[in-house]
């Protein structure tokens, strides 16, 4: 923290005021004066990224602010559901941004995505291995599949005739499926 004083003014009782200090690791960001209800949404529009995470290296999934009128644009690589950004390719590396639209106004987020999750006590890119591990979830290829957590407890079984994802807590996991059973960390 600062020991640089904020200049308080309460505009009701009982308000104080805060340092961009303050707010820079909520997420939150000062916002220009006299601006725009447009682009006091977009400078308020928080991307949320998970710890370690920073927008110079992103290598989990992360948030961002759904509110009515404002509308993202993404890179083809990821995937919006609800507020949760995702990656199509867990091997992503390199420069992308988002575009965060709201009324006649845009904002252009830039980050550097930095995705390298062949997690496992097995590489889970060999060919014959279906098995994809990506932050959140796991896909598990067609067929009987059941999740163990470490302290042997199920956590998902089924059968099912293709590739299905299954929405996992970050974690240690033992998955088996058809004629295999790996050893797996879902970031």
């Amino acid at each position: 923290m600062s020991n640089v004083p904020a200049v308080m003014k309460a505009d009701r009782e009982g308000a104080a005021g805060v340092r961009t200090t303050d707010i820079a690791p909520s997420g939150l960001y000062p916002v220009p004066a006299f601006a725009t209800d447009s682009l006091v949404q977009l400078y308020t529009v928080p991307v949320i990224y998970k710890v370690p995470c920073t927008r110079y290296n992103v290598s989990r999934s992360f948030y961002v602010r759904s509110i009515p009128g404002l509308t993202w644009d993404i890179p083809s690589v990821l995937t919006l559901t609800d507020s949760l950004v995702n990656v199509r390719d867990v091997l992503l590396q390199g420069d992308y941004s988002l575009t965060a639209n709201y009324g006649t106004f845009s904002r252009v987020i830039p980050m550097v995505m930095n995705f390298d999750h062949t997690n496992g006590v097995d590489n889970l890119y060999d060919s014959d291995n279906e098995l994809q591990i990506m932050p959140g979830q796991i896909v598990v290829p067609a067929g009987q599949y059941a999740v163990f957590n470490l302290a042997g407890q199920t956590i998902a079984t089924g059968r099912t005739a293709h590739p299905t994802a299954i929405q996992l807590p970050a974690g240690i996991y033992l998955i088996r499926y058809g004629r295999h059973a790996k050893k797996v960390l879902v970031p």
